[in-house]
């Protein structure tokens, strides 16, 4: 019986990584994938979803060697999108021994969380290259103007890799992104060895670098993501009607520099509007059943009234 399908992340972005500090460890199984006694031992471990703590359980191989707190897992909310998809996250950690204490440390390494997930999937059949050496990709040679860079960043982008020539293409959504230097380009050919190549690119403002490494005899697919990315967040927004007309609504931190907002001075003199009144009722009345009077008292008080209006009357 197979398990749940692996989706590889990368385990930093731009040379920084999350460390994340794997707690209730499982010291004797660590002892035995602990290979050495000095340096960092690293192993490749799978984050499941706890449905106890809302955490994660850190799976290294057959066995749980620890957990991750919830309060750490809300911080990646991109890494929802693979467990909604049906996947289960796989990347790197580092085991080192104390030896002061006679015991195992295990950090998790992640991506900061906004570079963590790619934004897009690769094409079917497609050979995602493993993370590894950063490469800058030169964004002038491509079709990006820089407020669509801007628009993409900061984020992880699945791109394909094209030999064109003697030069390798880099690609984004059918579009030229860009090319790498010379001295990048003969290294970066050499890896590309399927008819569909693609590579995590990740994407800071305007600059964009490539995230690969030799590929594996048997690369690790990276299944597609049913789960789309959300759009990001702007600070404005398009308005249409239906009679055809639009307006652009901008949120007030972004429409007004902070030395335009009136403040009065500090010598001002302080106006104080009147005092509210409330009127919610704060004592309960009780009326007692004495109060209240029947219908056959209501007539006889009716008839009483009417004969004394009437006064006195002299026959004739």
């Amino acid at each position: 019986m197979s398990g749940p399908t692996v989706y590889p992340l990368a385990p930093s972005a731009w040379g920084a990584a999350e460390e994340i500090d794997v707690d209730h460890l499982v010291q004797a199984l660590l002892f035995s994938e602990v290979t050495s006694t000095f340096g960092t031992t690293y192993l490749e471990v799978r984050l499941e979803p706890d449905p106890l703590t809302r955490g994660w359980r850190v799976r290294a191989g057959e066995h749980v060697i620890g957990a991750i707190a919830a309060a750490v897992r809300s911080r990646f909310p991109a890494i929802e999108r693979i467990h909604a998809s049906g996947f289960v996250p796989s990347t790197i950690a580092g085991a080192r021994f104390d030896s002061e204490r006679g015991r195992c440390d295990v950090q998790v390494y992640l991506p900061p969380p906004q570079m963590c997930v790619p934004r897009n999937n690769a094409p079917a059949g497609a050979v995602v290259l493993g993370p590894g050496d950063m490469i800058a990709v030169d964004t002038s040679t491509g079709e990006f103007t820089a407020a669509e860079l801007a628009a993409r960043s900061p984020g992880q982008w699945l791109v394909g890799l094209s030999i064109v020539g003697d030069a390798v293409v880099i690609t984004l959504d059918g579009r030229v992104l860009g090319t790498v230097s010379d001295a990048d380009n003969a290294a970066l050919a050499s890896l590309i060895d399927a008819p569909t190549s693609y590579a995590r690119a990740h994407i800071i403002d305007a600059m964009v670098g490539l995230d690969v490494s030799e590929p594996a005899a048997e690369p690790a697919p990276v299944p597609a993501l049913t789960v789309p990315a959300p759009e990001p967040e702007r600070d404005w927004n398009l308005v249409t009607f239906p009679d055809g007309t639009w307006s652009v609504v901008v949120e007030r931190d972004a429409a007004i520099d902070p030395e335009d907002i009136a403040a009065p001075a500090r010598r001002s003199r302080p106006v104080a509007g009147p005092a509210s009144i409330d009127f919610t009722p704060t004592t309960s009345f009780r009326a007692s059943s004495a109060a209240y009077l029947t219908e056959v008292e209501k007539m006889r008080i009716r008839r009483e009234q009417q004969d004394a209006s009437k006064g006195g009357r002299h026959r004739r």
